[in-house]
């Protein structure tokens, strides 16, 4: 098996710039474009200054490892998934869901399920056939459905969950598996209609 290094152009995603990133998140889409999240550490002059913000970014790289293009992003990304059609859904670490092409362009917010008090979006994963499945670990812990055109709520998904760390989706989008961490496991869910 051979390896394409990355860790090169994430550690050091713009050495010119002397900016340092740690890579919080990953996704790959069906073509092997790799996009990859990062939370933006200081470099020295910055540390001597005391900065205090600092842009986070999301980077995106060939199949081949060559850089395609960064993105800047509001907050540190929590979690990655790649559509089908070019589009990023990330989770973020200040609590937003948002949405937006490869080329950063048109960002947009999936606003929280009616009726939830507690918003804390975490881990997100996308389906070929254009849904969004992204676990909350607000008051309780549940997956919520989302299509991604339009960015219509679809429903809670999955509840009573006690303390989901992963999720992904089989190919032909019919099943779910969630890791549990604490309980040391992996479920699998037949995805909701």
């Amino acid at each position: 098996m051979t390896s394409t290094n990355y860790q090169r152009c994430l550690g050091r995603p713009h050495s010119h710039l002397e900016m340092v990133s740690c890579p919080t998140s990953i996704a790959v889409d069906a073509k092997g474009i790799a996009i990859a999240g990062s939370k933006r550490l200081p470099n020295s002059s910055e540390r001597r200054a005391n900065h205090t913000k600092l842009k986070d970014m999301l980077f995106l790289f060939h199949p081949d490892g060559r850089s395609r293009s960064g993105i800047d992003t509001t907050a540190e990304p929590r979690s990655l998934a790649a559509t089908t059609d070019e589009q990023i859904v990330a989770s973020f670490m200040d609590n937003s869901l948002q949405v937006t092409k490869y080329t950063g362009s048109n960002w947009r917010t999936i606003q929280s399920p009616p009726g939830v008090a507690s918003w804390i979006p975490g881990p997100v994963c996308c389906s070929k056939q254009g849904e969004i499945y992204v676990i909350n670990y607000g008051e309780t812990f549940a997956v919520y459905k989302y299509l991604i055109d339009g960015d219509l709520y679809l429903g809670c998904a999955i509840k009573d969950l006690h303390n989901p760390t992963g999720i992904a989706i089989s190919d032909d989008g019919k099943k779910l598996y969630i890791t549990e961490g604490y309980l040391n496991l992996v479920k699998v869910f037949e995805c909701p209609p």
